[in-house]
């Protein structure tokens, strides 16, 4: 739930925290753009700024100004509701800026608080639909730019149109290297080349709306085409008297070896 941005209030919070100092100090200080601070400052600003910014603002702020404060004041906290737990949601992601910067942000989403994560990103497509990561739903993730086998990542590629193209994958470490694989069939694998690059690691879901049955309709056209590709290997594997439980033991064994 977005709660309302105050834009004077964050606009005469940040003012005190500043104190006596100019806009230029108080940005090197807190690691804030002095342009950013200045917008802010003149309520120029129309989407509140992200958790980690405040916290910036806030480790410089003088007494009586603190993280808090500016948090209601953004709208991420309402009075009496301090201890909800927000994560900023990524909108159009601009190429060359760092993932989490305000100009990335398009909105905040109210998680568990036991759920440590750094961004929401709300899924699109049908590419993670094998695990039932659908359309709409919201991927809860931490910052990190490396990842182990098999888990969930925030894929991002760099875009002609200026921006950089954010998907959700599998990663896995084959022998050529490491792959982005999507839950489902209809989509190959994609090399994590230079191409690609990791942003975030996925460590839970928020489910918007119920999924649909047209939903799961899709999901059993992709299951049909994988089950057509594997038929001719069913029968072979047939004519030579193979059993299915020792296919299955081979198929352990190769993984097995694959991963030493």
């Amino acid at each position: 739930m977005t709660r309302k941005f105050d834009k004077e209030k964050f606009a005469c919070l940040l003012a005190e925290a500043m104190g006596d100092r100019s806009i230029n100090q108080y940005a090197l200080h807190s690691g804030v753009s002095a342009t950013y601070i200045s917008r802010l400052l003149r309520n120029m600003v129309n989407k509140p700024p992200m958790p980690p910014t405040i916290e910036k603002l806030a480790s410089k702020a003088y007494d009586g100004v603190n993280y808090t404060a500016l948090m209601q004041a953004a709208g991420h906290y309402k009075t009496g509701d301090i201890a909800k737990h927000t994560a900023p949601v990524l909108g159009s992601i601009q190429t060359g800026l760092p993932l989490l910067v305000d100009d990335n942000y398009e909105g905040e989403l109210e998680i568990p608080a036991d759920i440590a994560a750094d961004f929401a990103l709300r899924i699109k497509g049908d590419s993670m639909i094998g695990v039932g990561l659908h359309e709409g739903d919201y991927a809860i993730c931490r910052e990190a730019q490396t990842a182990g086998p098999g888990q969930i990542v925030v894929a991002l590629s760099d875009i002609s149109t200026g921006f950089t193209e954010a998907t959700l994958k599998y990663y896995f470490e084959e022998k050529d290297g490491p792959v982005l694989r999507a839950a489902n069939p209809n989509y190959k694998d994609i090399p994590l080349n230079e191409e690609h690059r990791i942003g975030g690691v996925m460590v839970s879901v928020l489910k918007k709306d119920p999924p649909s049955y047209k939903i799961y309709n899709r999901y059993l056209a992709a299951r049909d085409t994988n089950k057509e590709r594997w038929d001719p290997v069913i029968e072979r594997a047939f004519q030579l008297g193979i059993k299915p439980e020792q296919i299955k033991e081979m198929l352990e064994m190769v993984w097995q070896v694959s991963q030493i």
